[in-house]
């Protein structure tokens, strides 16, 4: 079993053992915990939720006891993740915190009559429309629901990472990252890379690359869907303009310059959120000393 806490205060507790359709998550809201904590003699009453994601009619294998590991809320888009010892689950509640007992859709590559154990065919369409299944993809379905899902962490990115007695296994929505850490000389230009598997417009996505005090906007090429990247340079000449063209960058060869890159993004509530990655700029002359290198004394030590 496990605890968990939303955005919102609410705070949900997964019984453990039980065969499927007799396990139950429970959700205590927040105003109850609020007064309860605060002394009133009424104890807060949970809304209760069966956990039944098979039967015999639709998914034998599903009708099995098993134990809930633990419980997880995601803080970025509000979904709920079971790590089971048959499997992982992630379901979003509704509008009214509210979540559906069986399976919704296991995508395309399923059999249709394996979707859910009510037979209804409900598609994975909005919150509280069943618990999805991790993995999804067909070929490791069948044996993930024999995997034990011991840990499951959820970023603020809206990443999630389940550790089983299988695999780590990782399900990444949004990422961003910068081609390296420190760029030397002009030769060299800056690669930005986006994974975010919730934009809805392609042609919207913009990064944002601060050098030293220089800060532009620069739209993002769209290379695979939920895919983009971008880059710039540098150079050491004066007057460059890194808002158009190639990106080019004004930077001061006789220090270590800034670089800054920021990706921002909206989550579920409609909250904004900045990613942003730091790197650097030198520029390293090349080092050669023939006096010491190529002269006698050296020469004459490598004969010895």
């Amino acid at each position: 079993g496990g605890l968990a806490m939303d955005s919102s205060g609410n705070l949900w507790v997964a019984e453990a053992t039980g065969l499927t359709p007799e396990l139950r998550i429970l959700r205590f809201g927040a105003a109850q915990l609020f007064a309860w904590y605060n002394g009133t003699t009424v104890e807060p009453t949970p809304t209760i939720y069966s956990f039944d994601p098979g039967d015999a009619r639709s998914d034998p294998l599903h009708n099995e006891e098993r134990t809930i590991n633990t419980i997880k809320v995601s803080p970025s888009t509000g979904e709920i993740w079971l790590g089971t010892t048959r499997g992982a689950y992630f379901q979003k509640p509704d509008i009214n915190d509210a979540l559906a007992p069986y399976l919704c859709g296991k995508g395309a590559t399923n059999d249709s009559t394996l979707d859910d154990a009510d037979g209804t065919n409900q598609p994975c369409a909005g919150g509280g429309s069943g618990w999805r299944p991790m993995p999804q993809n067909n070929s490791e379905q069948f044996d993930a629901y024999r995997e034990n899902f011991g840990g499951i962490f959820l970023d603020t990115l809206g990443n999630s990472w389940l550790g089983s007695d299988y695999a780590i296994r990782g399900v990444i929505i949004r990422n961003l990252t910068l081609s390296q850490t420190r760029y030397v000389g002009t030769s060299q230009r800056a690669l930005v890379r986006l994974i975010d598997e919730k934009i809805t417009d392609p042609t919207s996505v913009v990064v944002k690359v601060k050098v030293e005090s220089t800060e532009v906007t620069i739209p993002m090429t769209e290379d695979a869907p939920g895919q983009f990247s971008a880059s710039f340079g540098f150079t050491t000449s004066a007057g460059a303009n890194p808002a158009v063209g190639a990106h080019l960058f004004t930077v001061d060869k006789s220090k270590e310059n800034t670089v800054e890159a920021t990706y921002e993004y909206t989550d579920d509530q409609n909250v904004k959120h900045p990613i942003s990655l730091k790197a650097s700029w030198v520029e390293i002359a090349k080092f050669q000393d023939d006096a010491f290198i190529g002269g006698p004394c050296f020469l004459r030590a490598l004969g010895n």
